[in-house]
């Protein structure tokens, strides 16, 4: 599986690379364009980054959360200061360019698929409210066509839809507020034995249901 990653990386890198040279570039811009293409690949295939400090300590996370780094690498794809620094170089520029076409051809591709899922008879739901969010659901089974990135964008909805409740001074309902959603986002996150430390702590499962030792 690891092997596997890397050659997909290695080809993918190679069709920045080859994109870069092609640009004209000065050694210095491209050095910058192949920094920005290394970082995003690594981001769009699970390898993210929660900032040197906290990267650090990734060994010490992986104890606590189920696979940090492409937690890390969803929440990447959603932050525009990547992006916006992208565009503040020329080399930065280059790479952005195939950042925009990678992820407009994810999103046709993902679009598509829930089109016809949707035409075939099944259930697509797209309120962001819902668990279902993205997801195509045919009896009990559900397939998440966003590779992660369906969570995180629930979890920015929601995270943004309370913050402007709370910036029209209403109360929020139960378990909706910011810091619920957020806790319950990371509790989905916890590896295994954290988890069930978690259930025991609060005697009750993150969907609510009594613990059961």
């Amino acid at each position: 599986f690891t092997t596997a990653g890397n050659v997909q990386r290695v080809e993918a890198f190679n069709q920045y690379a080859n994109v870069i040279d092609r640009a004209g570039l000065s050694p210095e811009e491209a050095l910058r364009a192949d920094k920005a293409a290394a970082q995003w690949i690594n981001i769009t295939t699970g390898r993210g980054s929660l900032g040197k400090r906290l990267d650090n300590a990734m060994e010490g996370l992986n104890y606590f959360f189920f696979s940090p780094r492409y937690v890390a690498s969803r929440l990447n794809i959603f932050n525009p200061a990547m992006y916006i620094r992208n565009a503040a170089s020329p080399g930065g520029r280059v790479v952005l360019k195939q950042q925009m076409g990678d992820l407009m051809q994810f999103a046709s591709v993902v679009a598509t698929t829930l089109y016809l899922a949707k035409q075939a008879g099944a259930d697509v739901t797209l309120n962001p409210k819902s668990a279902d969010f993205g997801k195509i659901k045919v009896g009990t089974w559900r397939w998440d066509m966003g590779a992660g990135l369906q969570q995180v964008m629930r979890l920015i909805y929601r995270v943004g839809a309370d913050i402007g409740r709370a910036g029209k001074g209403e109360k929020p309902k139960f378990g909706e507020s910011a810091i619920d959603i957020g806790e319950t986002f990371l509790s989905y996150k916890l590896s295994p034995p954290a988890g069930v430390f978690r259930d025991f702590i609060k005697q009750r499962t993150v969907d609510t249901k009594p613990f059961i030792a």
